[in-house]
């Protein structure tokens, strides 16, 4: 914290950065839990979408960093309207990063939960001939 900083502004740095650690970090880690299992999941659909849904919500979380490190920048210099305007920007960015790891996620879980219906099914046809 610098010496003329209050400790509300200190506060509310600390906390956007551990946010946007976490978005980078449950996305990153979903798509290298993914790639580690990659040859399950070949041929499941919502897997393509998983990844694109995880590797827009790691962008989003790199475009926080910057729109934070920006507005921190903008407050340094008492240029209130930058300020306000990466800030809204860092907040969008954040929300997007953590929609795109849960539209990942629900992808994913679409794609398992539709591949365990088609075993049931051939399952029940099985024991049915």
């Amino acid at each position: 914290m610098a010496d003329n900083e209050s400790p509300s502004i200190a506060a509310y740095r600390e906390y956007a950065n551990r946010g946007i650690l976490a978005v980078s970090t449950i996305n990153s880690g979903a798509i290298l839990a993914a790639l580690a299992n990659i040859e399950s999941l070949r041929g499941l659909d919502g897997v393509t979408v998983a990844f694109q849904a995880w590797t827009v919500g790691l962008a989003a979380a790199t475009a926080c960093w910057l729109f934070a490190y920006r507005a921190n920048a903008a407050y340094a210099r008492a240029h209130e309207t930058c300020d306000r305007l990466f800030s809204a920007l860092g907040l969008l960015s954040f929300v997007l990063s953590l929609a795109s790891f849960i539209w990942g996620s629900w992808a994913i879980s679409a794609a398992f939960n539709a591949e365990a219906e088609t075993v049931a099914n051939l399952s029940e046809r099985s024991a049915d001939e």
